[in-house]
Protein backbone atom coordinates (compact mmCIF):
# COMPACT_ATOMS: atom_id res chain seq x y z
CA UNK A 1 0.00 0.00 0.00
CA UNK A 2 1.12 3.14 -0.79
CA UNK A 3 2.23 5.86 1.71
CA UNK A 4 0.22 8.94 2.34
CA UNK A 5 2.80 10.90 3.44
CA UNK A 6 4.72 13.51 1.26
CA UNK A 7 8.28 12.88 0.35
CA UNK A 8 10.81 15.07 -0.75
CA UNK A 9 14.42 14.40 -2.47
CA UNK A 10 17.34 16.15 -1.48
CA UNK A 11 19.58 16.90 -4.70
CA UNK A 12 23.24 18.04 -3.44
CA UNK A 13 25.27 18.96 -6.55
CA UNK A 14 28.62 20.12 -6.99
CA UNK A 15 28.96 21.32 -10.39
CA UNK A 16 32.05 21.27 -12.74
CA UNK A 17 30.26 22.23 -16.62
CA UNK A 18 28.15 24.91 -15.86
CA UNK A 19 26.19 24.89 -19.63
CA UNK A 20 25.68 21.63 -19.59
CA UNK A 21 24.16 20.85 -16.01
CA UNK A 22 21.88 23.83 -17.16
CA UNK A 23 20.98 21.87 -20.32
CA UNK A 24 19.85 19.45 -18.07
CA UNK A 25 17.45 22.04 -15.72
CA UNK A 26 15.84 22.55 -18.98
CA UNK A 27 14.10 19.11 -19.04
CA UNK A 28 13.74 18.00 -15.25
CA UNK A 29 10.71 20.56 -14.69
CA UNK A 30 8.08 18.37 -16.94
CA UNK A 31 9.15 15.07 -16.02
CA UNK A 32 9.03 16.25 -12.39
CA UNK A 33 5.31 17.76 -12.68
CA UNK A 34 4.36 13.95 -14.88
CA UNK A 35 5.28 12.64 -11.55
CA UNK A 36 3.01 14.62 -9.57
CA UNK A 37 6.08 16.84 -7.94
CA UNK A 38 6.89 20.34 -7.33
CA UNK A 39 10.27 21.87 -7.03
CA UNK A 40 10.13 23.70 -3.75
CA UNK A 41 14.16 24.70 -3.78
CA UNK A 42 16.07 25.14 -6.78
CA UNK A 43 19.71 26.74 -5.87
CA UNK A 44 19.29 30.30 -4.81
CA UNK A 45 21.21 31.72 -1.77
CA UNK A 46 22.32 29.12 1.29
CA UNK A 47 23.17 30.20 4.63
CA UNK A 48 25.40 27.85 6.21
CA UNK A 49 24.22 28.47 10.15
CA UNK A 50 26.23 25.96 11.77
CA UNK A 51 28.79 23.18 11.07
CA UNK A 52 31.03 23.55 7.78
CA UNK A 53 30.27 25.81 5.23
CA UNK A 54 27.77 24.37 2.10
CA UNK A 55 29.39 25.39 -0.99
CA UNK A 56 26.79 23.20 -3.41
CA UNK A 57 23.91 23.48 -5.07
CA UNK A 58 20.59 22.66 -3.16
CA UNK A 59 17.16 21.32 -5.15
CA UNK A 60 14.48 20.28 -2.97
CA UNK A 61 11.36 18.42 -4.77
CA UNK A 62 8.52 17.61 -3.01
CA UNK A 63 6.12 14.35 -4.24
CA UNK A 64 2.62 12.86 -2.84
CA UNK A 65 4.56 9.71 -2.10
CA UNK A 66 7.71 7.91 -1.94
CA UNK A 67 6.62 5.78 -4.63
CA UNK A 68 6.02 8.56 -6.96
CA UNK A 69 9.39 10.10 -6.11
CA UNK A 70 11.09 6.43 -7.33
CA UNK A 71 8.90 6.27 -9.90
CA UNK A 72 10.12 9.13 -11.29
CA UNK A 73 13.57 8.86 -10.22
CA UNK A 74 13.47 5.33 -12.44
CA UNK A 75 11.60 6.77 -15.51
CA UNK A 76 12.85 6.71 -18.89
CA UNK A 77 12.03 10.45 -19.60
CA UNK A 78 14.21 11.23 -16.37
CA UNK A 79 17.01 8.76 -17.29
CA UNK A 80 16.97 10.71 -20.51
CA UNK A 81 17.49 13.87 -18.87
CA UNK A 82 20.15 12.73 -16.51
CA UNK A 83 22.16 11.15 -19.37
CA UNK A 84 22.61 15.10 -19.88
CA UNK A 85 24.20 15.90 -16.75
CA UNK A 86 26.84 13.29 -17.03
CA UNK A 87 30.19 14.95 -16.29
CA UNK A 88 28.65 18.04 -15.81
CA UNK A 89 28.43 17.55 -11.33
CA UNK A 90 28.47 15.64 -8.98
CA UNK A 91 25.15 14.52 -7.65
CA UNK A 92 23.73 13.33 -4.65
CA UNK A 93 20.04 12.27 -4.14
CA UNK A 94 18.63 11.70 -0.61
CA UNK A 95 14.83 10.16 -0.64
CA UNK A 96 13.30 11.18 2.66
CA UNK A 97 9.74 10.43 3.95
CA UNK A 98 7.99 13.87 5.01
CA UNK A 99 6.15 14.23 8.80
CA UNK A 100 3.12 13.60 8.44
CA UNK A 101 0.88 16.69 9.65
CA UNK A 102 -1.00 14.56 12.37
CA UNK A 103 2.29 13.49 13.84
CA UNK A 104 3.64 17.14 13.90
CA UNK A 105 0.58 18.49 15.98
CA UNK A 106 1.32 15.55 18.56
CA UNK A 107 4.83 16.73 18.96
CA UNK A 108 4.29 20.02 19.47
CA UNK A 109 1.14 19.35 21.98
CA UNK A 110 3.75 17.72 24.02
CA UNK A 111 6.76 19.99 23.70
CA UNK A 112 7.85 21.84 26.88
CA UNK A 113 6.90 25.43 27.47
CA UNK A 114 10.39 26.49 28.71
CA UNK A 115 14.00 25.02 28.58
CA UNK A 116 15.14 23.85 31.83
CA UNK A 117 19.02 23.89 31.99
Amino acid sequence: MESMTKAYLLVRVAIHDLASYQEYMKHTPRIIDAHGGRMIVRGGDVTTLEGPEETQRHVVIEFPSSDAAREFYESEDYAAAKALREGAGEAQFILLEGYAPESWKDAVRGSREEVKE
